[in-house]
């Protein structure tokens, strides 16, 4: 209980922090994307202390009623539905990587292009790096 109070205060602190910050959008930025990492931290916590034993039970009767139906077309809806759960999996894999690997190249690519320009100035990278 005392870190879900911990991170709700912390996620509240950064998000109420970014709406006040919404004229500059980097440091909005900066505060938004840990600020809702937390929130999202709190809403399983909440979920997993509210509900672990029920939900424990609801996911084993599940897996009975799915494994025990030796029908085709039973197994035809398993199989179906474990392809579209495998698929939006991957797509949270790619979304999420794609999204690293720009955050990553980007402060990067503006070196280069600023070190052959020979451009003065000082790169604003994203998040505090």
């Amino acid at each position: 209980i005392f870190a879900l109070a911990v991170v709700l205060m912390g996620a509240v602190g950064e998000i109420l922090y970014g709406f006040v910050h919404l004229n500059n959008l980097v440091i909005a930025l900066e505060a938004f994307c840990p600020g809702t990492t937390k929130a999202v931290c709190v809403l399983k916590l909440c979920v997993f202390f509210g509900s672990h034993r029920r939900w424990h039970e609801w996911v084993h009767r599940l897996r009975g009623m799915l494994w025990s139906n030796r029908q085709e077309k039973g197994q035809q809806m398993l199989v179906g539905l474990s392809t579209i759960a495998n698929r939006l999996s991957l797509l949270l894999l790619c979304s999420g990587t794609m999204t690293n690997t720009a955050f990553n190249l980007q402060p990067l690519i503006m070196g280069l292009y600023r070190w052959m320009s020979q451009l003065p100035g000082q790169i604003e990278l994203p998040f505090n790096i």
